[in-house]
């Protein structure tokens, strides 16, 4: 099944991005990182833009701060299931 995942990403990949509008645009870049793999780094080369780097830049570190904060809140579960101090 992560094959077929996989390979459902890299479709997505090849697609020029220009071909997407709206939601469709909007899910490539956030859900899918469908949009940073093909697009972002031949949108830099092409031409680099303030609004768009602007963007990209929001973009990372919106995903960064939700990659750290559900790490915390599993951790934080995580570390309230540990019942090694019942043992004693």
């Amino acid at each position: 099944m992560s094959f077929q995942l996989y390979n459902g990403l890299l479709t997505f990949t090849t697609y020029p991005t220009s071909i997407f509008r709206g939601l469709g645009k909007i899910v490539l870049f956030t859900v899918l990182p469908a949009g940073f793999i093909s697009y972002l780094p031949i949108g830099l080369l092409r031409h680099a833009d303030i609004p768009f780097i602007t963007g990209a830049i929001a973009v990372t570190v919106l995903l960064c701060l939700g990659g750290i904060t559900l790490f915390y809140r599993g951790l934080r579960r995580y570390a309230s299931g540990n019942m090694m101090g019942l043992r004693r």
